[in-house]
């Protein structure tokens, strides 16, 4: 996937699929133009879905150092826009070629999911007995 920014410069982005652990999903390696590559970004899962974090490594006091950034929002939507749609037609490949299973929820992950999407609501107010005895709904 090649996409323009700035002065004809491309991103290309090539993806490695690991088993799903925890957010992690696989990671990508980008190259921008054709001068510069940069891999070891990671693909993670989060509430509001698929997204592209930062190669990384872990300092001496063990907290997550960027190897790189980008330096607008505009650049980060572009990288992302490019390694999300490389993963996109990655993963149908791999379907396809049986190498990967679509992700199905159990039936108690769906059940659970359900009872905390209606926990949420306030109860329904209790029907009158006398509507409840006609068969007379609110």
């Amino acid at each position: 996937m090649n996409e323009p920014i700035g002065n004809n410069i491309s991103l290309k982005a090539s993806i490695r699929l690991v088993e799903p652990k925890g957010k992690l999903q696989g990671f990508a390696s980008v190259v921008v133009g054709d001068g510069l590559a940069i891999d070891n970004f990671r693909i993670l899962k989060g509430e509001n879905g698929l997204y592209v974090g930062m190669p990384s490594y872990l300092d001496s006091a063990k907290k997550p150092r960027e190897v790189c950034r980008p330096l607008s929002k505009g650049f980060y939507g572009q990288l992302q826009a490019t390694v999300l749609d490389a993963y996109s037609v990655r993963i149908e490949k791999a379907l396809e070629a049986g190498e990967v299973k679509r992700d199905a929820p159990s039936l108690a992950d769906r059940l659970a999911s359900g009872k905390e999407r209606a926990a949420a609501y306030p109860p329904a107010p209790a029907m009158p007995a006398q509507n409840r005895a006609q068969g007379v709904s609110l």
